[in-house]
């Protein structure tokens, strides 16, 4: 009899079975794995999910999310959408190490961001602190991950030197764009431009050190990817997934670097991209300038089940924190036996990245989930739980 009552209420805390509606305060809600508190209990989204059992069969979840099962040591992300057969890459949550911290280095007496940012000396010792901080552990994108950037940019002597490999700043910017997209306090278009503002200011610190490290280089992330090739090469391809996009030009007038990062257009809240969103400079470390050039921009993919309308593809532009343009007067030509699709003559003149991607159309505000909502570069306005307008 005590056996059989010890089984019942082992079968009862199995994790992952007890319906959201079932917690009442924000620390139990939260601390399921699999639950979001809004003033009420509900069901957290699929991408955001860790305990992997409410996606299980009998889960509390189960009717909307299924669990992955081949786990990435990579990423933590353990369930996707029962409308979707594999993980949405635009969607990769990489993991935090166990022992980092947001706010303070791990030495043996921790010093916190704030103290490092306001050093006056910003010595080698204090640069290899800085290091030990983790910013995937933070929850604020405003408070946290902006004293964070903000530390960054005032390392700039030491991070451009020799001491510095390029991978501390880039772990910083897939960092800060994950808990962007993950931070719910941030709703309106305001909080986000301030962030993303600052993530921009890192992303160019970032490529002022890659014009010393090396000529040729690409890394990729998932969720932001990182590219740059000298001008004389005439081109720059951008690995995404099932598919790549090539910045192709014939003709240059200075010497520098073509230099270009990409990320899923999730990212800023566009859900009908076609391709990843590829940002594009062109750049003179001698002179410090940016370069004007001509350029075509061409998308081939891979996905074996992905079938294109090529007389609708068409390519959208913008600049950070602004709507989405449609490209008018621009041809674009389809090769769907091969897989490719690609521009007549775009211009990139002497502005800071000018983002593009490939795509049909752009649905409103209503038609966006809250992610989309969140992130989105038009002027979407979000209320809890999932309405946009």
């Amino acid at each position: 009899m005590i056996f059989l009552i010890y089984l019942i209420n082992y079968v009862n805390s199995t994790p992952g079975t007890s319906a959201c509606s079932t917690y009442t305060n924000s620390q139990d809600c939260t601390s399921s794995g699999y639950c979001q508190w809004s003033g009420s209990c509900s069901n957290q989204y699929c991408y955001l999910v860790t305990e992997v059992g409410a996606c299980r069969a009998g889960g509390a979840l189960s009717a909307s999310c299924t669990s992955l099962e081949a786990f990435s040591s990579v990423y933590d992300n353990v369930c996707i959408k029962n409308t979707e057969t594999k993980l949405n890459y635009a969607y990769v949550r990489f993991t935090a190490g166990l022992d980092g911290l947001c706010t303070q280095s791990m030495d043996s007496t921790p010093i916190t961001v704030a103290q490092l940012s306001a050093s006056t000396t910003k010595t080698v010792n204090e640069l290899f602190s800085f290091y030990t901080v983790d910013l995937l552990k933070c929850t604020s994108a405003s408070t946290e991950i902006m004293n964070g950037l903000n530390a960054f940019l005032n390392f700039q002597s030491q991070l451009l030197t020799d001491i510095s490999h390029p991978f501390y700043i880039e772990r910083a910017i897939y960092s800060a764009f994950q808990v962007l997209r993950e931070d719910r306090t941030i709703t309106t278009k305001a909080q986000r431009t301030t962030v993303v503002q600052k993530i921009c200011q890192v992303i160019d610190l970032y490529f002022l050190r890659l014009n010393d490290f090396i000529h040729q280089y690409f890394k990729t992330y998932y969720i932001i990817s990182f590219g740059q090739t000298p001008m004389s090469r005439l081109t720059l391809t951008m690995n995404a997934h099932l598919h790549t996009l090539s910045i192709i030009w014939t003709t240059y007038y200075q010497n520098g670097y073509m230099q270009a990062i990409s990320f899923p257009p999730e990212q800023f809240g566009i859900p009908d991209g076609l391709t990843d969103v590829v940002g594009i400079k062109a750049y003179n470390p001698t002179n410090t300038q940016t370069i004007p050039i001509t350029f075509i921009l061409k998308w081939t993919w891979t996905d074996p089940s992905l079938v294109v309308t090529a007389a609708s593809v068409q390519v959208y532009q913008f600049r950070i924190q602004s709507t989405p343009a449609l490209i008018t007067g621009l041809t674009i030509t389809c090769d769907t036996a091969n897989k490719n699709c690609y521009t007549t003559l775009l211009q990139l003149a002497t502005d800071n990245w000018i983002y593009y991607f490939f795509a049909y159309t752009i649905g409103g505000c209503a038609t966006r989930n809250a992610n989309a909502c969140i992130l989105s570069l038009d002027e979407c306005t979000y209320t809890a739980p999932n309405t946009c307008s």
